[in-house]
């Protein structure tokens, strides 16, 4: 079956961040709203009628524990593009923001580009919630020994599909933030390299290029993106994909201010997919620009979940009561095919680097024992949850 041939009638940027953001309910993908999406839930997803009917779901390959892994597609041109998200089972924010994708084109349609979507190349490592695939390898560190299957049905699809433009998706921790700033890194972006000198080929300008025009043109969001480390990983699949002479673009979904689910960091993966497509899709890149991607700040480790502050208690070594700051993040776990939360101690609370980290939020916690901040902490938590959206 042809691909239907699409195009874009709207532009996904409106008067405001709000205005875009109520909009984007239309396309939300419903029934996942806290984050997690099991590899069986997907599967019942792209195997509904409209999905079989708009986007001809196929199965590409099977994983280590014999499960399906899928690829849909649309539009038609000479341009192609490919999406792959989870390659990391843990890391599912590009999943879901593909799916909101695939719901927007059903409305807004693209001329001139086929696009391809792998949603989930890792759907054993999504049901274990692990980084790596059922055979503990990391997919990402896997394109020089091939030991996966995962990895292997990746690499095929690319070679068979031949395509331009490669964007891969990922999640990063809360703990990165934006250089300079003391902002969290809701968005970080690279063009991966493709040796250790980081050569500025052809296919890895064009990926720059599009970065730094997706930067300039979301003003709302752009305190919160940042540059991923260019450092060159050769068994990484971006440096390996890029290195193939496509155009390859890295995008990690991180937190946000008040996200603990995700949904806004979701709502802007998704932005940055339809801006991505709008820019390659309308050749807009004789007038881009590599400066304003250099001009990216830089990712960095300088964030923690929550900081107490006036937390009192006492010291094992002197029996003295004292009061200081202590920080805390989150850490997450899958249980009943839900997301959860287990409060972790930072070590810098008993180190001498506090000056260096920014928490998301900060609370007093009046003096009292750190079972006062917890239990706050424990009522953020339950409530982000019942809010759907923001």
């Amino acid at each position: 079956m042809d691909s239907i041939p699409l195009v874009f009638i709207n532009n996904h940027r409106m008067a405001s961040v709000e205005e875009d953001y109520n909009t984007y309910q239309g396309f939300r993908q419903q029934g996942f709203e806290h984050r997690y999406i099991s590899p069986k839930a997907l599967y019942r997803t792209l195997k509904t009628q409209d999905y079989i009917k708009l986007f001809c779901p196929e199965e590409i390959g099977r994983s280590t524990l014999n499960q399906p892994i899928c690829a849909t597609r649309f539009g038609s041109g000479d341009v192609k593009v490919l999406i792959f998200s989870q390659m990391h089972g843990n890391e599912e924010t590009g999943t879901l923001a593909t799916l909101d994708l695939l719901n927007y084109i059903r409305l807004n349609i693209i001329l001139g580009i086929q696009v391809r979507c792998i949603p989930m190349l890792n759907p054993d490592g999504s049901l274990l919630f692990s980084r790596e695939n059922a055979q503990g390898i990391d997919i990402n560190r896997d394109c020089t020994t091939l030991r996966s299957v995962e990895v292997n049905v990746l690499l095929d699809d690319v070679k068979t599909y031949n395509p331009d433009y490669v964007i891969s998706l990922h999640d990063q921790r809360t703990l990165f933030g934006v250089s300079g700033s003391s902002k969290p890194a809701t968005l970080a972006f690279l063009a991966p390299s493709i040796d250790m000198s980081k050569t500025v080929t052809p296919s890895r300008l064009r990926a720059m290029k599009i970065i730094g025009k997706l930067y300039i043109e979301s003003p709302k969001i752009a305190s919160n993106i940042s540059r991923f480390s260019d450092e060159y990983y050769p068994t990484a699949s971006g440096d390996t994909i890029q290195k193939m002479g496509i155009s390859t673009i890295l995008i990690e979904s991180g937190g946000g201010q008040g996200d603990l689910y995700r949904r806004k960091t979701r709502y802007h993966t998704f932005q940055s997919l339809v801006t991505i497509l709008n820019i390659i899709s309308k050749d807009q890149l004789h007038d881009a620009d590599v400066l304003a991607y250099l001009a990216i700040p830089e990712n960095k480790k300088q964030m923690v979940d929550f900081e107490l502050r006036n937390v009192s208690f006492k010291e094992h070594s002197t029996g003295i009561n004292t009061v200081k700051s202590v920080y805390l993040n989150l850490k997450e776990f899958v249980e009943s095919e839900a997301m959860h939360f287990k409060i972790t101690i930072d070590p810098i609370t008993f180190g001498s680097e506090q000056h260096t980290i920014h928490p998301y939020v900060s609370q007093d916690n009046k003096g009292q024992s750190i079972d006062y901040g917890i239990n706050m902490i424990l009522k953020y938590i339950e409530k982000s949850k019942r809010c759907v959206t923001h």
